[in-house]
């Protein structure tokens, strides 16, 4: 069983360094696009899992859509 383990978190790294590497790679307006299709993901994933309850006390901070730097590549 720890076998399994540590070849799943090699695998799990070895997809996060790719990822990484194609990121880094993308243009400033593409990166921008990338970064509100993950928000847009997120929202459906907490929209179909988290309950309402959670989800009316995550409203009330939920103000990331307003930030100066919301959508920009900050580095």
């Amino acid at each position: 069983m720890q076998q399994n383990k540590k070849i799943a978190c090699a695998v799990l790294a070895g997809i996060a360094v790719y990822a990484f590497y194609r990121y880094s790679r993308l243009s400033d307006e593409k990166k921008a696009g990338v970064l509100i299709i993950l928000k847009e993901t997120g929202k459906k994933i907490v929209g179909n899992i988290v309950p309402n309850k959670i989800k009316d006390r995550l409203a009330k901070n939920d103000s990331i859509d307003n930030h100066p730097d919301y959508g920009k590549i900050l580095i």
